[in-house]
């Protein structure tokens, strides 16, 4: 099995970010980890260049967002796509 990032296109790479951290949601063990943060929490991801935030500043709701914040974030996690895979 290979250890590359399967999605060199930016907009597929995006999609499937999302799409991963939106399903991190539904593991109620990592929801509450996240939910613990109450932070804005900026993912990026190089090569492809891709960005997701997410939004458990409340403490209640998980919102998961493509895309730079449009607020400064308290945690910004910058890896590879490779590192991400």
């Amino acid at each position: 099995m290979s250890s590359r990032f399967p999605y060199r296109d930016p907009d597929e790479a995006a999609a499937f970010a999302l799409g991963y951290f939106s399903r991190l949601q539904s593991d109620p063990d990592i929801r509450r980890t996240w939910l613990g943060l109450r932070s804005l929490i900026q993912v990026r991801i190089t090569k492809p260049e891709i960005a997701v935030h997410v939004d458990t500043r409340d403490g209640e709701t998980m919102a998961v967002k493509p895309g730079v914040a449009a607020e400064p974030p308290a945690l910004t996690l910058t890896l590879g796509a490779d590192t991400f895979h």
